[in-house]
């Protein structure tokens, strides 16, 4: 068979320009799911966020936050730990002494992360309470 028309063969086998217009809606219907993704999850963690301090107040809703990036950084040094040291072909008596030493470095780092926020709170509070105080003056 000899294809004398290669626009009319492709026509009927990809269909009409059509064909064209439908990914190109696909696309700005995909386009617009994801961004209503986005907005709905940025509206849960708003609605979330708005629970939260309704139910513990606000600086435990803070302290709550701190605690989950404290948690997420520590979970992020655990990973880089473990792939650094290559925990996972050492022999078993290496390997629990490694786990204890990667704890242990844990440990510190996460009061190094807490006293840091605790600073960088008290500093907050004392420029606002200077704030207030020269205001007051």
């Amino acid at each position: 068979m000899q294809i004398n028309n290669i626009s009319k063969y492709q026509n009927e086998v990809y269909g009409t320009s059509k064909h064209y217009e439908s990914d190109v809606e696909f696309k700005d219907i995909l386009s617009q799911m994801l961004q209503s993704d986005s907005k709905s999850s940025s509206v849960d963690s708003v609605d979330t966020f708005r629970d939260n301090i309704n139910k513990y107040g606000i600086m435990n809703t803070v302290n709550i936050m701190n605690n989950e990036k404290i948690e997420k950084q520590l979970e992020i040094k655990r990973a880089e730990l473990l792939k650094a040291l290559d925990v996972s072909n050492m022999n078993p008596s290496d390997k629990a002494a490694a786990l204890a030493s990667i704890e242990e470095t844990l440990a510190r780092y996460k009061k190094d992360l807490q006293k840091l926020n605790s600073a960088y709170d008290s500093e907050k509070l004392e420029n606002s309470s200077l704030k207030k105080l020269f205001a007051a003056i």
